[in-house]
């Protein structure tokens, strides 16, 4: 204590001060403030708090010792100015040291400020008041205390408090921001089909960064009152919200009920949900939330994605119906004899080859042949759809149904008469067929199986001729001549359609072999014939007819397009037929 007089100074160490806030949610909020440690000079010091020192011995040996004195008065003792006098307890106890004369330890002793402690301090109201104020603050900036000036509504709890709190922000803050990020839109549609399969489709669109013009708080719209209401809309004026519903949530979830009206209200509706923050924002944090995030963004309701999901699922659903359809004509067709489906087949083909024919000097069709044509086509095509059921896909090959194509040939042999071809006499046709050059060769033999087997009627010269046709073909064959060899694509149907040429069509000789060859002009390797089918596109084109449908009500054998009642029956059968094709113009009797 004589060395404190004697010296003159002291070092007072730093005063640190802790308050804490509660906020609206419950959570503390703590905050200190410091006094810094200081210098004073000393006019009077009166010993009543123990301090520790070193105490350096002539060897250089440092020895910690405790300064111990006895208690002093009150230290609740007020000054002048009515405050606590600053105390600093002094221990001294080191009974080795009792030998040494009080100079000799005044002079080897050094004080230890750090071990010194406040007990109080002339400043602590001041302090205290600080701390709590930070404190406060720091809720405030967490939207968990209602800020200074700011007046609420009565009659709200706590949670409503706080709620109120972040929708004025977030209003406040796309005022300020005049722009919000919305999340990407996305629509799955499913529709269930048959035998536990599916059809199903997706849209979506990105994320975007929309521009707001105007931001109303708690405005009535409808039955609603949502949190906050503006006009939104992209840079490039593609999309427009006017206006977008926005719900601020933290506790309050949006229930069935609640979400059913946003629904209701066909307008885009956003969700920013703050529970998903997982902890407390600051009002920096808030703002990147509010604008740029979408960790806490959902779209309640949005009239795009609604309008997709609602086209997606009309469009699925005609689908699904054709589909049903479909398999259900399946079932149909698989349970019919296929000797029906047979005959139903040919005949089709040999009435579309009659009708080719019916011409004028010119070439011209007659105008009459124009609908039959039609109609034999439709028959053409709904025989071939059902042979390509039963496994025979190849009935649809232009090579077999197109114009003066091999079962024309064929037929012609059989009826012994021009099928296809308007000419005189089956030997024309025979003419015609041997015509055709290059790969087109390889289906000679069926001609002349078909002839050997029918036996058409020929002139002596004529079948003159032929043995001489048909001697040219054998020679091919005999010597591997590719374009005589025969392409088999289509043995295993023509077996069916002329079991009388079956046995024949059997037989492997002058059958091609499907193996890969060098083609020195083309330099390369490849197959010397096509496997691949090749469908007629007419076929293609045509709607599917069954010959169980109802007899025709309102259209007439001779009209080029269905009428009325049989047209709508059509549309029904044939919706996906019926939304690609052509409408036809009405007559001016209609």
């Amino acid at each position: 204590m004589r060395q404190l007089m004697e010296d003159g100074w002291i070092d007072l160490p730093l005063r640190r001060r802790t308050a804490s806030a509660t906020g609206l949610t419950g959570s503390s909020y703590e905050a200190w403030v410091e006094h810094p440690a200081m210098r004073h000079k000393v006019h009077y010091a009166q010993f009543e708090d123990p301090t520790r020192a070193i105490l350096t011995l002539d060897d250089g040996r440092v020895l910690h010792v405790l300064l111990t004195g006895k208690p002093g008065t009150d230290i609740s003792t007020l000054g002048r100015d009515g405050l606590p006098l600053p105390t600093i307890y002094l221990d001294i106890e080191t009974p080795e040291l009792a030998h040494m004369s009080p100079e000799e330890l005044r002079a080897r002793l050094q004080l230890l400020p750090d071990s010194m402690q406040w007990c109080s301090h002339w400043q602590d109201t001041e302090l205290d008041a600080q701390a709590l104020a930070q404190a406060t603050e720091k809720a405030v900036q967490h939207f968990d205390a209602v800020p200074e000036g700011l007046v609420l509504p009565e009659g709200l709890n706590q949670t409503q408090r706080r709620e109120t709190l972040l929708h004025l922000e977030v209003k406040r803050i796309l005022e300020e921001q005049c722009r919000l990020k919305v999340p990407a839109l996305e629509a799955t549609v499913v529709v269930p089909t048959t035998r536990g399969r599916h059809l199903a489709d997706r849209w979506s669109a990105p994320a975007q960064q929309l521009v707001l013009d105007k931001v109303w708080l708690e405005h009535r719209f409808g039955r609603l009152i949502p949190d906050v209401i503006c006009h939104a809309h992209s840079s490039d004026g593609t999309t427009v919200y006017e206006p977008l519903l926005i719900e601020v949530t933290v506790t309050n979830i949006i229930d069935e009920e609640r979400h059913e009206r946003i629904r209701a209200a066909g307008q885009a509706a956003l969700e920013i949900d703050f529970s998903r923050t997982g902890g407390r924002l600051t009002r920096e944090e808030l703002v990147t939330v509010v604008v740029e995030g979408l960790e806490t963004k959902s779209w309640l309701h949005n009239p795009i994605l609604e309008n997709h999901r609602v086209t997606m699922l009309a469009a699925l659903e005609a689908r699904a119906s054709v589909i049903a359809e479909q398999n259900a004509r399946r079932e149909r067709v698989l349970a019919t004899p296929l000797e029906d489906i047979r005959q139903e087949y040919l005949n089709a083909v040999l009435e579309l080859n009659d009708v080719r024919v019916m011409t004028d000097d010119d070439g011209r069709q007659l105008p009459h042949a124009i609908p039959l044509e039609r109609a034999a086509k439709e028959r053409l095509a709904d025989a071939a759809d059902k042979l390509t059921i039963h496994g025979y896909p190849e009935a649809t090959d232009e090579r077999l149904v197109g114009h003066t194509s091999i079962l024309a040939r064929i037929l012609s042999c059989k009826h012994n008469r021009p099928v296809g071809y308007k000419l005189a006499n089956v030997a024309g046709v025979l003419n015609a067929a041997r015509q055709t050059k290059g790969r087109n060769r390889t289906f000679h033999s069926l001609v002349m199986i078909a002839f050997s087997v029918y036996e058409p009627d020929l002139k002596p010269s004529q079948r003159q001729w032929y043995d001489v046709w048909r001697q040219e073909v054998v020679d091919g064959i005999r010597a591997n001549e590719q374009d005589f060899m025969r392409n088999t694509i289509f043995d295993r149907l023509l077996s069916l359609l002329f079991p009388e040429m079956a046995e024949a069509l059997a037989k492997p000789w002058g059958k091609h072999v499907n193996d890969l060859r060098w083609d020195d002009g083309e330099q390369m390797f490849r197959r010397p014939f096509d496997t691949e089918l090749k469908p007629a596109f007419f076929l293609e084109r045509q709607p599917l007819v069954s010959k169980h449908d109802a007899p025709l009500i309102d259209t007439a054998p001779t009209d080029y397009w269905l009428k009325g009642r049989d047209l709508e029956a059509w549309k029904r059968a044939n919706p996906s037929r019926a939304a690609a094709f052509p409408a036809p113009q009405k007559d001016s009797d209609q």
